[in-house]
């Protein structure tokens, strides 16, 4: 489905490029069979389209360092997602279906989608194409919150609180 929404988007924005990173297994670096459907779907924009697989934690950060918008249509209910939370803290503009944890981690500082509706992500990603003014407080909005909701003395604190609430029983 995502590759179904950016086959819409891409052509009508020519300036904007889509990284694909990950696999469909964990640890396996050899493209799926899924994999090359969803390449071989990707052929009328391919000049827009990098294929990355699975890449080393240090290239996908290098990836969010300079990308504008991260998407993630995930249909696992997650128990964290730490994609949210490393492409937030990049303070890329995050586009998420908010599965399991998701939501935790993105709050109101994302755009919500349906994953298994390519309209709904062509909707989310082309409004933050269009409206840099939105990408832009998403962004920033979105790096604020992850980084005071997350941060380790936050996180510290809360687990304080815990161990306090506990011990007082």
């Amino acid at each position: 489905n995502l590759a179904k929404a950016f086959t819409k988007i891409l052509p009508k924005n020519p300036d904007w490029r889509v990284e694909f990173i990950g696999s469909s297994k964990h640890g396996n670096f050899s493209i799926t069979t899924f994999e090359k459907e969803v390449i071989q779907s990707l052929d009328p924009i391919k000049s827009q389209v990098d294929w990355h697989g699975q890449l080393p934690h240090s290239k996908v950060c290098d990836l969010y360092s300079c990308s504008s918008i991260v998407v993630a249509p995930s249909i696992c209910n997650e128990a964290f997602c730490l994609v949210a939370l490393e492409a937030m803290t990049h303070k890329c503009a995050f586009v998420g279906s908010g599965t399991g944890g998701m939501s935790e981690v993105m709050g109101d500082f994302a755009l919500y989608i349906d994953p298994h509706s390519p309209d709904s992500i062509e909707n989310a990603v082309e409004q933050l194409i269009l409206d840099g003014t939105l990408r832009d407080q998403i962004s920033s909005d979105g790096q604020s919150y992850v980084t005071n909701m997350f941060d380790l003395d936050s996180q510290k604190e809360k687990l304080s609180e815990i161990r306090r609430s506990i011990m007082n029983k």
